[in-house]
């Protein structure tokens, strides 16, 4: 019988075939992995984004000194709406998610327009396979610091926990239990009258 028992234990501990040489996804190894993957992407298509509207920021007339300025607040913008969206999810606020998601798209507008009127004005006069390749390519860059904020604040952000059936199956009787506890008439008292005994 022991050895029954034994046997039995080792086929279910044993791994099926093909999966002992699957890597899990919540591995902390593998996940430090993406983030400094998808860090470096952002990095590289900020750079390139950086640079084309760090070529327009003459056209708003401001100081040399602060030229830095225009693509810093548009291509970090993108960063922090999407950060502030997935907070705000996490929280359930999701009125308040729909401004960041708007955010989040306008200065990736923004920044694409700013990125291939740059390309346009430089090579207007080049060869028209040239002109379009650049301005689409430079069109891309900032929809590719969008996508890396995106997967990156995904895998950084935990997520809200959703409730299993069970978890939501107790909650509702115990809701209902107590609407109809709230709900329930109260007794009202009534004033009897006072009798008075006469005494002989």
């Amino acid at each position: 019988m022991s050895t029954t028992n034994t046997a039995a234990r080792a086929a279910k501990a044993r791994p099926k075939s093909g999966t002992a040489s699957r890597i899990s996804g919540n591995s902390p190894a593998i996940q430090r992995v993406l983030i400094v993957g998808v860090a470096m992407l952002y990095l590289l298509a900020s750079i390139v984004s950086f640079q084309g509207l760090l070529a327009v920021a003459p056209w708003l007339h401001v100081s040399p000194l602060f030229a830095f300025a225009i693509p810093g607040f548009i291509d970090l913008a993108i960063v922090f709406y999407k950060l502030s969206e997935l907070i705000l999810k996490s929280r359930g606020q999701y009125k308040a998610a729909k401004k960041a998601v708007f955010g989040t798209f306008f200065f990736t507008g923004v920044s694409a327009i700013a990125n291939g009127l740059h390309v346009y004005t430089q090579g207007a006069n080049g060869p028209l396979v040239e002109l379009v390749g650049g301005i689409f390519i430079a069109v891309i860059a900032p929809w590719a610091v969008y996508l890396a904020a995106s997967v990156l604040t995904d895998v950084v952000v935990k997520p809200k926990p959703v409730p299993s059936g069970r978890t939501a199956a107790r909650k509702a009787p115990a809701k209902a239990r107590a609407t109809r506890k709230v709900s329930a008439p109260v007794a009202q008292e009534v004033a009897l009258p006072e009798v008075t005994l006469a005494t002989a």
